[in-house]
């Protein structure tokens, strides 16, 4: 009459974190993958011209990681 259910197997909510904490995973993965382009599009920029122009873009892409890494901290993301 009554069917018994495996106390093992995740609830609909369970399910769902899980897919939202895979998700936010990803996200963190992505931009970590992007951080290390970037990171070597600066180090190249910096071995060839050493130009302002160039140091100055470094720069910039350097202030947005630190930002992403800052907000990736505020929002409870592991960071490595």
């Amino acid at each position: 009459m009554f069917e018994k259910k495996n106390p093992l197997t995740p609830t609909a909510n369970e399910s769902a974190y899980a897919i939202g904490a895979k998700a936010a995973e990803d996200v963190f993965n992505k931009k970590t993958l992007e951080g290390l382009v970037v990171d070597k599009k600066i180090a190249n920029a910096i071995k060839t011209d050493n130009t302002a122009e160039d140091l100055a873009k470094a720069n910039d892409k350097i202030l947005v990681l630190e930002k992403t890494v800052d907000e990736l901290k505020r929002s409870g993301a592991k960071t490595a």
